[in-house]
């Protein structure tokens, strides 16, 4: 059985493939990391990662990818997480970046979603997300 994955809104719980991604992806945006006393230091949270990691984005995209593997592998059968940045200066290779997110998802009717977001970071702050997404059966 496929995961539900849980909701505030008026929807409750999400069920659908693209909508599961696209609603954990988005609590990965904006969660904070300290949000509970229940499950302390369990939040998956790119703001908290941001702030021990933003001065290096070799260092970010790791733990971006680490945490978001963990974090959608309770939800779906299979999970591939890319991750990587650029700087938006490539000759000087500092200052700004954007990093790029890639995730496919996998669940137990053999449905697959591919959904790409791309985050810029300028000075501390990520000012723009773009993101686009594929859904496909195998």
């Amino acid at each position: 059985m496929n995961k539900s994955v849980p909701n505030l809104s008026h929807r409750g719980f999400v069920n659908d493939i693209v909508g599961r991604v696209d609603l954990l992806l988005s609590y990965f945006l904006v969660a904070n990391y300290s949000q509970t006393e229940l499950y302390y230091s369990k939040i998956t949270s790119l703001p908290y990662l941001v702030k021990r990691f933003g001065e290096d984005p070799r260092q970010l995209v790791s733990q971006v990818q680490s945490s978001l593997t963990t974090y959608f592998s309770r939800y779906f059968e299979g999970i591939l997480i890319e991750c990587d940045f650029q700087y938006l200066d490539r000759i000087a290779a500092t200052g700004p970046y954007r990093i790029t997110i890639q995730i496919t998802a996998l669940d137990q009717n053999g449905v697959r979603v591919n959904i790409a977001s791309e985050l810029s970071m300028i000075d501390g702050t990520f000012k723009e997300i773009a993101r686009r997404n594929n859904e496909e059966p195998i």
